[in-house]
């Protein structure tokens, strides 16, 4: 017990007083930016080398390990031999020294153009000088394993370390509080958990958050829905992540009501649950901590709920919800000085703070003189409707002159319905198995949605993305935005990078999503969550558009990937006479896609080439005895006739094809794979072969302009601008190119067919 921390130690030690502290930091919390660098503290054998070099791989990076620093270009000798022989205070001061050599002077690599992850020893915040400089700089990451584990990993065979001063469980209770003052977040690894594969990806997703492009994207937008997770969540770990993905279906943001779990005023406790949550869900986290004043179960003092928003924000979390009524000004401005890519809410009115519509006014704008909130959330008795219209008529008028507000509406009472659903933004929904939500209004995302949809007499804005991963490249937001905005639709279309496809499914789970573009890897995946299939889909057994039916949230799948290549190549070999062959290279969804358009067209024979024999052989026989398998290029050499070529493989790939093979036969040849003039090399090594050979070719671009076009027309049931869509392509992909696709400027009126 002796070697244990106390919460209320803890809860000290993370700095709600940054003055007097001796250790650097300034009052007022600020801390120096470190532009391009990553700094990573923690207990030896927590990780940090490990989640470092996969952050650093994934997120295109340097990657520092101090220790290896120190053994090769310090100290000459290996760490256990210099602690042997010059002990550990020499060993400290050279490590303190390092470190002030990487961050201050960016030594050893650490001015890398791309940025640099720094995976600091285990003991370097035993050094003052070195705690000094750590709590004054961000970002400060400590990565925190639970300390059962770490003591598996140091007793395990093979362990290189030297030996402590002290028993680890004992450095580690000592070191905590240290740690917490040193940091300026906090990335906490759940008691047992070593699928490292998951950690990765969540640790690169959490040093995105910190430097402000966040994966876990919060939109304070019509139709959005926080749903709170019930208690039993936590209860069993087994059963989390079924219950997780049931709750978070719908949930725009998952609300963690820590006044209602078991601990939670315990730090610890609270990260782990924290660090389930970004585990199996996709939807931001919003941490929220009601006292009972504000009719919560939180017995903390306003300065405990201070220091736990605080924690929270240090561990990423999307949403922090505080009572604007208890905290003191001094803490709303800390929160606000900390918060980076936290969006931080204001809650006034529940419990004994009870607020009536006469006392809106006067509360959004002391908010507003405060400029530290990015979401007003509002409790009101609705005993009437003519209290709900007057409390949301004057929030009207507030909100117009302070447009960079936004405010959500939670009711109870009479008319706590009525409320509900004229709330537009974040509307909290009933999650049945937490108590006490029938008083405010007890309706589901899926009732809440419903209802509006069958009040409402306006097409409502719904907001579409391209899933896969990854898709920051895609040029489908410029081809379906400008699609949207001429037909008159008010929809946005945005990215959403998706690894997983349970991550797509929740997206469309969620009553704003409209639907999307589906690219790799998961047109396949997807096919069986869809209610209706088009019969392009189901014969293509794919599926690269999704469409919700509003209302009743059912998910149409339809490919209109056939319609981009069908539409492309059926104008350059129609004039080809006879029995027409093709080829395709690859044999994932796109290349089915491929099939199905060739078998459209007619083509007499076609052949499928892939790596995988196997997978080449199955579509073949998939769709039909013309279409037959090769297990190598060069059985093409003997081809008398080639009149497509469709290439579906990564345009890193490096695929190209017999050089006598193009010259004879002139092929058309389309890759689906695409990249804009900005990257220095536009075409393909396919493309760009079959270019120098002076064949026709269509590059990726055409192609998704093509389906893309047929994309827009299910969406916004109308004619697509093709003329409109291109010229927006070529402003957005080809600006200063002097030889732009000669297709893109016949759609664009911008050339005369030959």
């Amino acid at each position: 017990a002796a070697c244990l921390i106390s919460a209320a130690a803890l809860l000290r030690a993370l700095g709600r007083r940054g003055a007097g502290t001796g250790d650097g930091r300034p009052a007022d919390g600020r801390r120096e930016e470190l532009q391009g660098i990553v700094v990573i503290v923690g207990m030896r054998g927590a990780g940090k080398s490990t989640l470092g070099r996969k952050a650093a791989e994934s997120l295109k990076r340097h990657f520092l390990d101090l220790d290896v620093v120190l053994e090769k270009e310090v100290l000459g000798s290996s760490i256990n031999d210099f602690v042997a022989k010059s002990g550990w205070a020499a060993f400290r001061g050279a490590e303190a020294q390092l470190l002030e050599d990487v961050v201050a002077r960016r030594a050893y690599g650490a001015d890398a153009p791309q940025g640099c992850v720094v995976a600091c020893g285990g003991g370097v915040v035993e050094t003052p000088s070195a705690q000094c400089l750590l709590a004054t700089v961000s970002p400060v990451i400590f990565v925190d394993r639970h300390i059962d584990d770490i003591m598996r990993c140091l007793e395990g065979a093979g362990s290189y370390r030297p030996g402590l001063s002290m028993p680890p469980r004992e450095i580690y209770a000592r070191r905590l509080p240290i740690y917490h003052r040193c940091c300026s977040h906090v990335f906490t690894l759940r008691r047992g958990d070593e699928d490292w594969a998951a950690l990765d990806l969540e640790f690169a997703s959490f040093i995105r958050h910190i430097e402000g492009a966040p994966s876990r994207e919060v939109r304070f937008a019509a139709d959005t829905f926080v749903v709170p997770v019930p208690c039993s969540v936590f209860d069993d770990a087994d059963a989390a992540p079924a219950e997780l993905r049931r709750v978070a279906a719908g949930a725009d943001v998952l609300e963690l009501r820590a006044d209602m779990m078991a601990r939670p005023a315990d730090p610890r406790w609270l990260l782990e649950q924290l660090a389930l949550l970004r585990r199996h869900s996709y939807a931001p986290v919003c941490l929220t901590l009601r006292s009972r004043e504000q009719g919560g179960y939180f017995d903390g003092s306003p300065h405990e709920a201070l220091d736990l928003a605080k924690l929270a924000i240090k561990a990423a979390c999307e949403l922090v919800d505080v009572d604007a009524a208890s905290l003191p000004s001094s803490g709303v401005a800390q929160l606000a000085t900390m918060k980076g890519s936290t969006k931080l809410v204001a809650s006034h009115g529940s419990g004994s703070h009870r607020l009536s519509p006469k006392g809106v006014g006067p509360l959004l704008r002391r908010f507003a003189r405060a400029g530290a909130f990015d979401l007003i959330r509002l409790a009101l008795e609705a005993d009437s409707e003519e209290a709900v219209l007057k409390a949301r008529c004057v929030a009207h008028r507030i909100l117009q002159e302070h447009p960079e507000m936004e405010v959500s509406w939670a009711w109870t009472g009479r008319q706590a319905r009525l409320g509900l659903l004229l709330n537009r933004v974040l509307t909290p929904a009933a999650q049945p198995a937490l108590p006490g939500q029938e008083a405010a209004g007890g309706l589901s995302v899926h009732e809440i949605a419903e209802c509006r949809e069958k009040l409402s007499r306006l097409e409502v804005r719904r907001y579409f993305y391209i899933f896969g991963h990854p898709v920051a490249l895609s040029a489908s937001p410029t081809i379906q935005n400008t699609g949207f905005r001429i037909n008159g639709a008010p929809h946005v279309f945005g990215r959403y990078d998706a690894p997983s496809v349970d991550g797509v499914l929740w997206k469309l789970s969620l009553a704003s999503t409209g639907g999307g573009a589906v690219t790799i890897p998961h047109k396949e995946a997807l096919l069986e969550h869809m209610d209706e299939l088009s019969e392009s889909a189901r014969e293509i057994g794919a599926v690269n558009t999704v469409t919700k039916e509003p209302g009743t949230g059912r998910l149409r799948g339809d490919n209109t990937d056939w319609l981009g290549i069908r539409g492309q190549l059926a104008r350059k070999v129609e004039a080809r006479p006879g029995r027409r062959v093709g080829l395709i290279l690859g044999a994932g969804g796109t290349a089915r896609a491929a099939a199905y358009a060739f078998r459209q067209m007619g083509f007499a024979e076609v052949l499928v080439l892939n790596r995988t024999a196997e997978k080449a052989v199955a579509l073949a026989k998939a769709f039909g005895e013309n279409f037959r398998a090769i297990s190598d290029a060069k059985e093409l050499e003997t081809l008398a006739r080639l009149d497509a070529v469709m290439g579906t493989l990564p345009g890193t790939a490096g695929v190209t094809l017999p050089d006598a093979l193009l010259a004879a036969c002139q092929p058309v040849v389309i890759d689906a794979a695409y990249q804009s003039s900005a990257s220095g090399k536009r075409f393909t090594a396919l493309l760009q072969q079959a270019a120098d050979h002076g064949c026709a070719v269509v590059e990726g671009l055409e192609m998704l302009f093509e389906q893309g076009c047929a994309q827009c027309e299910i969406w916004t049931c109308g004619k697509a601008p093709r003329r409109e869509i291109a010229r927006a392509l070529l402003a957005d992909r080809f600006s200063g190119d002097p030889s732009p696709p000669q297709g893109l400027l016949l759609e664009a009126g911008l050339a005369h067919a030959a």
